[in-house]
């Protein structure tokens, strides 16, 4: 009986001295979009570019040189966002409709937004057109949009 204390005092001290479980998942959905010649499948850089979402306070890319591709942030609490693209005086809308699932990864990540794309809209000034090509937007590293400029 002596020695079943003692287990149970160290047994308890050696609980409380393991390390929290850490989160090793990213919890950021981003919408990731490739840029394209028109007409083509060659990749394409736009000179100059920034990007600022409708209803954010921040530009998201600030006159960001030579750009290929991009990286964006869904609203997580409607279901439609849209962003301006300004290169060279020139800016288009893109609007994004999406529907959006939270879901619990575990105790040390959180929760979790992912969109689903619906529908993609854009102004044509000088984008020409845009693809959607995978309409799931998780963490994974995937291009959902091929934008044709």
């Amino acid at each position: 009986m002596k020695y079943l204390g003692l287990i149970l005092l160290i047994s308890v001290f050696l609980w409380a001295c393991t390390e929290e479980e850490t989160c090793r998942e990213s919890t950021d959905a981003y919408l990731q979009a490739a840029f394209y010649k028109a007409g083509t499948t060659n990749t394409f850089q736009v000179d100059t570019l920034t990007i600022k979402g409708l209803g954010m306070d921040s530009l998201l890319y600030n006159r960001k040189i030579k750009v290929s591709s991009i990286a964006l942030p869904l609203n997580q609490n409607k279901s439609i966002t849209s962003f301006v693209f300004k290169s060279n005086n020139i800016q288009d809308t893109v609007t994004v409709i999406h529907s959006n699932t939270e879901y619990f990864l575990s105790f040390a990540c959180g929760c979790m937004t992912t969109h689903k794309i619906d529908t993609v809209i854009t102004t044509r000034n000088f984008i020409n057109s845009v693809v959607i090509k995978q309409y799931d937007i998780t963490n994974s590293d995937v291009k959902h949009l091929q934008i044709y400029f």
